[in-house]
């Protein structure tokens, strides 16, 4: 068990770290004279040879991202082609504060060690929330997040967003910005081959109506010929995805003062996932079932299974925006409509085995509307302000799921059925403004929200007999409703000491809504998890605007830290949601740009992070069996200052983007190396990541011949590097499970625009 923690000692401890970090902060910021920085002219030339300006909307607002007194970083479609970034998991690659992986086809995205390992549960939704064009998503698939011709921008929010962006916001966030179709017909077309045989899709099409109208279309999938592995049992292939995204905006300018954009998303995506006991956790496979008496034929390949039921998924969604921006004489509003619905059955293993011990049939759905409106600040004021209400609806179920199998069977059941569902009903008020002080050399924020969540829970299980098909219930349904409610703020300071060096600090408070855990459904709600943060940041502009150099200091102490852990019922393993006392993640992280040669950009980035439990005496945690009946024992330990699950102590990432012309046309070469070292993946530390270094490589040439042409090759993963994208405790044979990540792919693309 881990070592027995001082918590008044950790806590005396960490305030006067902070105390100290606060005391340097205000030397920097406010030591310096107030005419020095006037004084200094700006080092920056409008002519060629400086890095392209990056615009965000960090603060609901647009800005150059140097001038944002926030740790924030903006990839262009462009700089995410080039590092071989396909889709939102890709991301972790070139931004080191974040870490994504995703199990049941969900999301699961990290910020500074903050994120929810639960998140891909259904009604759950994730500490480091998801936007598209201002649009708040409770659930995202990986297909909704492939980045074709249609993206424009995606940029990463750190720290808390308790007040501008609200929604569970306590890690960060990440918002993806698409293209508006303007007066200029567009056309764009990219058609891809490559490793798995697979086959690439991309389609982008705008064009104007009238003066005032405006409409594109844009479409991107995916079709895999063949799976990264086979299951032995059946000969059938895994590890595959295939998938559509097509997406429409239209937008309607009425006047110079009023812009209306609607905008539609639909996605389809089947896939076979696989999870097996194998590859680098074979140690951990002990055992089988007790009433399994087949050999069991362990796969010697690291994607291969042995299953006689295939994990396998189909998402079908929609989604719709409505946004109307009208300026007035003394402020700008907006509002956001947002719809969103979609269905997940999916079959999944339980003992993942030839057995027929354990097998899930899953019906998972969930919907969600949300609305927003903004009354902001004229860019040219004095005085930025910006206020706004929000409001979300959120239901989500599994609705049914039901169990069948040998373990169901030795209780006298043919079937166990479980139903969870919930609804969340959340209303907002937010404002946020920054004056500018000392003569106009800094400026001070300060930001405010108040939310109020209401969370009702249903939960019902029962059974049908063996025999004579009777059906049984295993209790009275569960029913249940939560309250929660939090002021959450933001106090920043920020100064210009040269125009081109930014200081800023930040106190914030983030807040995430309490839930219930919907498999099964029949315990009270978990409550809100909270996050008080504190930043310190330096940017700058160098060598006459050829380089960026950007670091930030941060500690988050988190209460009520929402994980995931497994609890064993009835001698069967069930993800649950977990509350931790307290929490803490402190580091650094760094990110930079250079154009050391024209043609020639070199990105880097970094970040060390110091995550882990400081208060969870109570920790669920699981204890295999090696010797009948094997499986899995549920009980209690102490976690306490053991690691953060998931979250690496260390991330680096170097890339080069190198554009030259020749005889033959204009060459793009692209490369990126990301790196971090091992970590543990579940909250009792014993299975762990060992360190991984993958590399990205892809060239391009636009032929002067054709030049509204283009061949791409790529190639991920270079050195095919064999790893797991997700690992956690399970009954059966396995003991540990895991589920491969993508090894070694290539293609080669060829492409098309007007």
């Amino acid at each position: 068990m881990p070592n027995e923690l001082n918590h008044s000692e950790v806590i005396h401890s960490n305030l006067g770290t902070r105390g100290a970090v606060s005391s340097a902060l205000l030397a920097l910021l406010f030591n310096a004279s107030v005419a020095g920085a006037q004084s200094v002219p700006a080092n920056q030339d409008s002519s060629a040879g400086q890095l392209e300006t990056v615009m965000v909307t960090a603060q609901r607002r647009a800005e150059s991202i140097q001038d944002v007194p926030l740790s924030v970083v903006a990839l262009s479609k462009e700089s995410l082609e080039a590092a071989g970034v396909k889709n939102v998991m890709d991301l972790q690659q070139v931004d080191p504060s974040l870490s994504i992986s995703a199990q049941s086809g969900a999301v699961i995205p990290f910020i500074r060690g903050i994120g929810n390992i639960a998140s891909q549960t259904p009604g759950n939704e994730s500490s480091v929330p998801i936007y598209i064009d201002d649009a708040y998503y409770s659930r995202l698939f990986v297909p909704y997040l492939s980045f074709a011709d249609n993206i424009e921008r995606v940029e990463v929010l750190k720290g808390p967003q308790g007040t501008l962006f609200g929604r569970n916001a306590t890690g960060g966030l990440i918002h993806i910005v698409t293209r508006d179709p303007g007066q200029t017909t567009e056309f764009s077309a990219k058609l891809g081959y490559g490793s798995q045989q697979t086959t690439t899709g991309q389609v982008y099409f705008a064009t104007p109506l009238n003066d005032q109208l405006a409409i594109d279309f844009s479409f991107s999938g995916q079709n895999m010929g063949e799976g990264f592995g086979t299951n032995l049992y059946n000969g059938a292939d895994t590890y595959f995805r295939n998938f559509y995204t097509a997406r429409s905006k239209l937008v309607w300018t009425p006047s110079d003062t009023t812009k209306v954009r609607l905008s539609a998303v639909q996605v389809r995506d089947s896939s076979s996932i696989g999870t097996v006991g194998g590859g680098g956790l074979r140690n951990y496979t002990r055992g089988l079932p007790p009433s399994f008496t087949q050999e069991f034929e362990q796969p010697s390949d690291f994607f291969d299974i042995n299953v006689n039921y295939n994990t396998k998924r189909r998402h079908r969604g929609n989604a719709f925006t409505l946004r109307v921006d009208q300026e007035f004489g003394f402020a700008d509003f907006s509002s956001i409509s947002f719809y969103r619905q979609s269905r997940e059955p999916w079959t999944s293993e339980g003992d993942h085995t030839n057995a027929r011990w354990l097998e899930y049939d899953l019906n998972v759905e969930d919907k969600q509307i949300t609305q927003e409106f903004q009354l902001r600040s004229k860019d040219d004021s004095t005085l930025s302000w910006i206020f706004g209400l929000y409001y979300m609806n959120a239901d989500a179920a599994y609705d049914p799921v039901v169990i069948t199998g040998e373990a169901i069977e030795l209780g006298g059941l043919r079937t166990n059925v479980l139903i969870g569902k919930q609804e969340i009903d959340s209303k907002a008020a937010f404002g946020q403004a920054t004056l500018p002080i000392f003569a106009d050399a800094a400026n001070l924020t300060l930001g405010v929200r108040y939310t109020q969540d209401t969370v009702d829970g249903f939960g019902r299980g029962f059974g049908e007999t063996l025999g004579s098909g009777a059906i049984v219930s295993f209790g009275p349904p569960y029913v249940d409703e939560a309250k929660f409610s939090k002021v959450t703020y933001k106090v920043a300071l920020d100064r210009s000491f040269t125009p081109d060096l930014l200081g800023y600090t930040s106190v914030s408070r983030g807040y995430k809504s309490g839930v219930f855990n919907l498999l099964p459904l029949s315990a009270p709600a978990v409550p809100p998890e909270v996050v008080d943060a504190y930043d310190i940041g330096l940017k700058s502009t160098l060598a006459g605007g050829r380089a960026h150099f950007n670091v930030s200091l941060f500690w988050n102490e988190i209460e009520a830290l929402q994980t995931n852990v497994v609890e064993v019922v009835s001698g069967v393993a069930t993800p649950k949601l977990a509350s931790a006392d307290k929490a803490r993640t402190r580091g650094v992280e760094f990110d930079g740009d250079l154009l050391a040669t024209d043609g020639l950009t070199v990105r880097f980035s970094g970040q060390y992070i110091d995550a882990e439990f400081i208060d969870f005496p109570n920790a669920p945690v699981v204890t295999p069996l090696f010797v009948a009946p094997y499986g899995l024992v549920g009980g209690v330990g102490d976690v306490s200052g053991l690691g953060l699950p998931q979250i690496p102590e260390w991330k680096l990432n170097v890339g080069l983007d190198y554009e030259v012309g020749s005889g033959l046309g204009q060459w793009l070469l692209g490369t990126n190396v990301a790196y971090r070292s091992g970590f543990p993946w579940e909250a009792d530390n014993v299975v762990e990541a060992p360190d991984l270094t993958l590399v990205n490589a892809s060239v391009e040439l636009k032929p002067s011949f054709a030049r509204n042409t283009s061949v791409r090759v790529w190639a991920k993963n270079l050195t095919d590097e064999h790893y797991f994208g997700n690992v956690l405790a399970q009954t059966g044979p396995a003991g540990y499970l895991a589920s491969p990540a993508e090894g070694r792919t290539w293609g080669v693309e060829f492409g098309y625009r007007f």
